[in-house]
């Protein structure tokens, strides 16, 4: 199902952005915030605290996917998410900040 405009906190949800070319739709305005359907659709998402899939970091840096780092700035900036990667690292998975913290100080517990 896709922007069903019905999320749960167990939901993952996609997201894909236009790349640089001719024509994109920009997900967010001049000052960065989130318009039109991907304000609507992922700060109603993020407000029940779903996971949010998108490109990893790497792919984020090729120059061509500008949207996806639009996107990643806004997550964090107006919606209070982090970022890990998957255990496979192939796909960005955002989640709630302060969830994304534990995790990361658990991690370095455990190493240490």
């Amino acid at each position: 199902l896709g922007n069903t405009g019905k999320y749960e906190a167990g939901d993952r949800v996609y997201i894909s952005v236009n790349g640089d070319r001719e024509g994109r739709a920009r997900p967010v305005d001049a000052r960065g915030f989130l318009t039109g359907v991907y304000r609507d659709e992922v700060l109603l998402a993020a407000a029940k605290g779903v996971t949010f899939v998108s490109d990893r970091q790497s792919d984020r840096e090729n120059g061509y996917n500008i949207g996806e780092v639009e996107v990643a700035r806004a997550l964090e900036q107006e919606c209070g998410y982090g970022e890990l990667q998957d255990e496979y690292g192939r796909m960005g998975v955002w989640r709630p900040k302060a969830e994304v913290e534990a995790a990361e100080k658990a991690a370095a517990e455990a190493a240490a």
